[in-house]
């Protein structure tokens, strides 16, 4: 039993909120999107790691750069494309 007067601390106000994770944009050549929160280009392959900790590969030739870069850029994210 708590004390008169004692303050109350809730559950929620002890936990940490969840970090937000900041997730790249990556645009198919179909329109379709994915995310990531990591990824690397290998060979001609996007390699890349989801929120889910899941890893995954595609084939640069599948992916619209330019929408890529247009998504990201307004996200405020840094991507780099292919050299």
């Amino acid at each position: 039993m708590q004390e008169p007067g004692a303050p109350v601390i809730s559950r929620d106000a002890i936990s940490e909120p969840a970090r937000q994770m900041e997730e790249y944009v990556f645009v198919r050549r179909d329109g379709s999107l994915f995310f990531a929160v990591a990824y690397a280009w290998d060979s001609g392959t996007l390699r890349y790691v989801t929120t889910e900790g899941l890893r995954r590969s595609v084939a640069r030739d599948s992916l619209d750069l330019d929408a890529t870069q247009q998504f990201n850029d307004q996200r405020g994210m840094n991507f780099h494309s292919p050299a």
